[in-house]
């Protein structure tokens, strides 16, 4: 069945996944808000906004009594801030509907936001960004970002920063949410069992969120530089290679994720097979590509050998410099499948096509079933994935951050230029 989306008389954007046969459903709701809406006073902000969803409504006054409620759903439960948007979600028995309806949406359209709440939540907060400090193989990716993109709105990392979030108190949450947390910049999203009326309690579900459409903050362009290097005395480097990639709009995306897939994507990839299998050099190597509103990225991550670090960051390289060159259609073919399988099993899940609805509504883009998704990844052609890397892997835009025992970046920028 075809996905159905439309929009509401007060601008509500609505997508709809019927899922035949199933018992259950995944309710999102996403804002097009994040941390690329943040200026230097409000920084961590969106992801402090997440938290205080949970602290309480006006039928749930607490974060203990909206716990208890949503743990009496028998649903899983949760809420996420990107750079770009803010997602949350429950996943339930279709049983339990109507009730998890009414409280998604007053979390998102009305929550309690006190001081006193703000203050023991920030500690909470710091905390959470005190674990990721403490987790380097997470970390370096926000050191990466900072190197790649040009707009300091896009590399921040999204947390903040104990000294900003010691400025947030309620009042700039509070103008903060009415700001974004509009209908213009919302999508209500269920993949699943969908009751018969579900249009109409959505609609009075969302009345009371504020009309209206904020677009991104705009550039804020500074200088950046190759290589990120931060000292950390460690047992291993935790490093992310990689270039400037495609924005979600590109007709380029669906060739880079194949392109990304082939290079480090599973155990049999490229950068696997030479980085971990054949020297050893690593225990986790994988690649990634992402699309935002209007950057993108592909980037390699690795935990590697300290002494090894400068023989890694050389292979990775010239892996994807080889990439331009002629892919062998037995290779490409296998990444295709196994990516055809992937997105297969993937689809089994309504939390991810509720999410997956979700971004693809706010990003503007047309709706495709899984059976047009397969199509799309089988019509990448070998020609097409070495003419891109021969455009992407430019050198003169390749970064490197890395976290680890070392403080020399010269020798690192000697290591890319070789």
């Amino acid at each position: 069945m075809k996905i159905q989306s439309y929009k509401l008389d007060n601008g509500l954007r609505v997508v709809e996944d019927h899922i035949e046969g199933s018992n259950s459903f995944t309710l999102m709701v996403m804002f097009r808000t994040g941390s690329r809406n943040e200026t230097p006073n409000i920084w961590g902000i969106s992801h402090f906004l997440e938290h205080m969803a949970f602290k309480g409504t006006k039928t749930y006054p607490s974060a203990y009594l909206l716990a208890k409620e949503l743990d009496g759903l028998g649903a899983a439960y949760n809420a996420y801030t990107s750079k770009e948007h803010t997602g949350y979600f429950l996943k339930g028995s279709k049983r339990v509907f109507g009730k998890a309806l009414a409280i998604i949406s007053e979390m998102t359209t009305d929550p309690i936001i006190l001081d006193q709440e703000v203050n023991k939540e920030r500690g909470a907060i710091i905390e959470e960004l005190n674990m990721y400090e403490d987790d380097p193989r997470r970390k370096v990716a926000d050191f990466f970002e900072e190197a790649l993109y040009e707009d300091h709105q896009v590399s921040q990392e999204i947390i903040g920063s104990k000294e900003t979030l010691k400025q947030i108190h309620a009042k700039e949450i509070i103008d903060y949410r009415n700001k974004y947390y509009r209908t213009g910049n919302a999508v209500v999203s269920i993949a699943g069992n969908i009751p018969n009326d579900f249009r109409s309690q959505v609609e009075a579900s969302f009345k009371k969120l504020n009309q209206g459409f904020e677009q991104y903050l705009p550039a804020k362009n500074e200088t950046k530089k190759p290589v990120n290097l931060i000292y950390k005395k460690t047992q291993q480097t935790h490093l992310a290679l990689g270039y400037p990639g495609v924005s979600v709009q590109d007709e380029d995306k669906n060739a880079l994720r194949v392109l990304a897939t082939l290079l480090g994507g599973n155990m049999s990839s490229r950068m696997f097979s030479e980085v971990r299998e054949k020297r050893g050099l690593a225990y986790y190597v994988r690649t990634f590509a992402d699309n935002m509103y209007d950057v993108g990225a592909i980037a390699t991550f690795a935990g590697v050998n300290n002494e090894k670090i400068y023989d890694a960051v050389k292979i990775i390289k010239e892996i994807y410099g080889k990439a331009a060159e002629n892919i062998p259609e037995d290779e490409l073919q296998k990444t295709k499948d196994f990516m055809t399988g992937i997105l297969t099993l993937s689809y089994e899940d309504s939390e991810f096509r509720s999410e997956l609805n979700a971004m693809t509504e706010l990003y503007g883009i047309e709706h495709e079933t899984l059976e047009e998704k397969i199509e799309k990844t089988e019509k990448v052609t070998a020609k097409e994935i070495s003419e891109l890397a021969k455009k992407i892997f430019d050198e003169k835009k390749l970064c490197l951050a890395l976290i680890g025992p070392f403080k020399d970046e010269a020798k690192f920028s000697e290591t890319l230029n070789s």
